[in-house]
């Protein structure tokens, strides 16, 4: 995977206050060290409920200067579609989203079918949990 540009905990700060969120420590971290990374569908999870493998695209940074490689930009577009305090941190090769819900009820990290690819997704059920937190987000990935 290639990271992009790096990114300060000043870009980070900001960004968080105009979402109005607070990134979690693992997540901050990672943006601090990669800024995001391009996979091109080299690593992949799988969704165990479904049995589905996902092939992770692209997770986004911070002011990436590479057009559809920000989160803001994928988090805004689609806040009315996501439940509140959560953020769009990523995307697969068949462009459903990871997701970053950051409330304590529901928090975790999520797949995201919002153009219903899978034969799963309907109005009803379209989110599907893959983990507690981001780094066991990442441990989950493979190549």
């Amino acid at each position: 995977m290639n990271s992009f540009s790096k990114v300060t905990s000043e870009q980070i700060s900001a960004i968080e206050k105009r979402l109005k969120l607070e990134f979690p420590n693992d997540y901050k971290q990672f943006l601090l060290t990669n800024n995001g990374l391009r996979s091109r569908g080299d690593f992949f999870f799988h969704l165990v409920d479904i049995d589905f493998e996902v092939h992770i695209d692209i997770l986004y940074g911070i002011d990436t200067g590479v057009k559809n490689c920000d989160l803001i930009d994928w988090t805004e577009k689609f806040r009315f579609d996501l439940p509140p305090q959560a953020i769009i941190i990523g995307d697969d090769i068949i462009m459903g989203f990871i997701v970053l819900i950051l409330s304590e009820e529901d928090g975790g990290i999520y797949y995201y079918d919002h153009a219903y690819n899978l034969d799963t997704s309907n109005d009803d059920n379209n989110a599907y949990f893959i983990a507690d937190n981001f780094t066991d987000f990442l441990a989950m990935l493979h190549e």
